[in-house]
């Protein structure tokens, strides 16, 4: 099956996803674009439709996933759009303006039965995946450090304790037969 794509913004991101279905994911085929200032230039350089009103893009048969590269502030009202005429989507970050928004996203498709998609793609890159790590690293040191003297020492006896019972573990055929004996 080919997925038939129409994206909602024709600035950087939505110059990106246009690429992105045009020519590099594939069973995909760039259908449409509409929003913003560089619309014309955009459908002109992949040879597709221009939609003069995002509506009209949200409305189209022969449109099955929508990319919404437009600004936060409007995802709302064009994800209840695009979910009533049976559009699968793909939002670009940020999601929505706050929680509410997000919900009413995530009804609106879950009522629909379209599948809904925020993207992130800086998470993968190089240095943002550092910074998680780095964060991550830092969280657990900081954790390590708060524990109270009590649990480090409590820490210690079971640590102590395991080696000590460990000098003194029976093989593992043993085992089994006492956990087999052990089954009703």
């Amino acid at each position: 099956m080919t997925w038939r794509v129409g994206v909602v913004g024709t600035g950087f991101m939505g110059r990106t996803w246009s690429e992105v279905a045009a020519r590099h994911a594939a069973d995909t085929q760039l259908v449409a674009v509409a929003g913003g200032r560089r619309g014309s230039a955009l459908a002109a350089d992949y040879g597709v439709d221009l939609e003069d009103t995002v509506e009209a893009l949200l409305e189209r048969d022969d449109i099955d996933v929508v990319v919404l590269a437009s600004p936060p502030a409007v995802h709302r009202d064009q994800v209840a759009v695009a979910a009533a005429n049976g559009k699968h989507l793909l939002v670009e970050k940020p999601m929505a303006q706050d929680v509410a928004e997000c919900r009413a996203m995530v009804d609106a498709c879950h009522a629909a039965g379209v599948k809904l998609a925020i993207v992130s793609q800086h998470r993968f890159r190089d240095t943002p995946a550092a910074v998680q790590r780095w964060r991550y690293v830092s969280v657990c040191q900081s954790q390590l450090r708060s524990k109270s003297t009590a649990t480090n020492t409590a820490m210690n006896a079971i640590a102590q304790a395991s080696a000590a019972i460990s000098s003194h573990r029976p093989d593992h055929a043993t085992i089994g037969a006492a956990r087999s004996s052990e089954m009703p």
